[in-house]
């Protein structure tokens, strides 16, 4: 086991009394392998790429001196006033004026770790398609297409009449066609042409594009047994008038020493759970919210596959700026002020672990809360005489 800490820069004062430019970093893990002389370069090469756990801290404060000036409320009755200045500027600095900063907690959850395990078995098997799920939809998929397929006949017969019509008869025959659509409900019509889209035909070209690239890769399959996939999660805060944030990035590397025939994988056969969960009506609904899809893709990519998992987790914590005022005090020239925080966790395991779900009622991307805001309203929030 190896150890160790140092720190550079340069710093004046106490430790919670002090300015200048500081950077701490501690770390802990196990040994590296030793490589005897006159090892060959390949096989130096192999033993010093030998993974090994790992973990390390590293602080960066920047604290520039900074001037507060003290106010003090002056009431001038029925509860108003002014704040008044009171005494002279005086110098002084964040860490003993305010302290630490306050940072947003970390936005990683085990859902997190479920779609980094999903994204890596995507690359080991070059994607998610699978057969046994788009059979057991095809019902579905087919009848949507179909019945866009109809609607689309539908109006070009509408724009072939209107054409062919003039004068009084083309008006009479526009006015009863809206009248028709007015009666057929189109605000609830719009919302199920948009599940349509987003739940029928997307997902079935989507599918037919994995497909491709999956039967591609097996037919073309490259000589390579080591895979990597990543993720992240971001919280952004605010602390004195200056922005914070949490970063929480994740890596996970597999070199692959067995795994599951291709065929098989793609044919779906060898993972039944995910056809049935598919199946469930709306459960497309509950992944929002609980992703038991993701679950289930991280058991059965387990199962598939066996080899060297490094999973490596970074948690970068960011200030930037300490101005604006807190009631009586008023700061000036703390624009300066920043502080990095970085926490790195490495893990080595041929069985990594694989958290249940996590109920998540929070959306973090504007895009994806624009999508789903819509599909609720189409699902759920449109009153059926519209």
């Amino acid at each position: 086991m190896t150890t160790g800490s140092y720190s550079f820069g340069s710093k004046s004062g106490t430790n919670s009394d002090w300015i200048g430019d500081y950077t701490t970093r501690a770390w802990s893990g196990a040994d590296r392998p030793t490589i005897p002389k006159g090892t060959p370069p390949e096989e130096r090469k192999r033993l010093a790429s030998i993974p090994h756990p790992y973990t390390a801290s590293i602080a960066r404060t920047v604290s520039p001196p900074i001037t507060i000036q003290l106010y003090q409320w002056v009431g001038t009755g029925g509860g108003s006033g002014y704040w008044n200045k009171y005494g002279k500027p005086y110098s002084s600095n964040v860490p003993y004026s305010f302290g630490a900063p306050n940072y947003p907690s970390d936005p990683w959850s085990s859902n997190h770790d479920l779609q980094l395990l999903t994204n890596l078995k995507e690359q080991v098997f070059n994607g998610s398609a699978n057969m046994s799920v788009t059979l057991a939809e095809m019902k579905e998929t087919l009848g949507s297409i179909t019945s866009i397929a109809k609607r689309i006949n539908a109006l070009l017969e509408h724009a072939v009449t209107v054409h062919s019509l003039s004068g009084r008869k083309r008006r009479r025959y526009m006015q009863t066609l809206v009248r028709r659509t007015v009666r057929n409900r189109p605000i609830r019509t719009m919302g199920d042409y948009w599940l349509e889209w987003r739940y029928a035909v997307r997902p079935a070209l989507l599918d037919l594009d994995s497909h491709c690239e999956m039967l591609a890769y097996i037919n073309n399959k490259p000589a390579r047994t080591k895979y990597h996939a990543k993720h992240k999660a971001v919280a952004s805060g605010t602390w004195r008038g200056g922005s914070t944030s949490t970063t929480h990035r994740a890596r996970a590397v597999v070199e692959v020493t067995t795994k599951a025939n291709n065929w098989l994988v793609w044919s779906g056969v060898t993972d039944p759970a995910s056809v049935l969960w598919e199946k469930i009506p709306y459960s497309f609904v509950v992944d929002w919210v609980l992703p038991v899809g993701n679950f289930l893709s991280a058991v059965d990519f387990w199962r598939k596959v066996e080899g060297t998992f490094v999973i490596t987790h970074k948690v970068t914590k960011q200030a930037n700026g300490c101005f604006g005022n807190d009631g009586a005090r008023v700061i000036g020239g703390g624009g300066g002020y920043s502080q990095t925080l970085i926490n790195l966790d490495r893990m080595v395991t041929s069985n990594p672990p694989i958290p249940y779900p996590t109920l998540d009622l929070s959306i973090r991307q504007v895009s994806t809360a624009l999508k789903r805001a819509v599909d609720a309203v189409a699902l759920f929030g449109l009153p059926r005489r519209l």
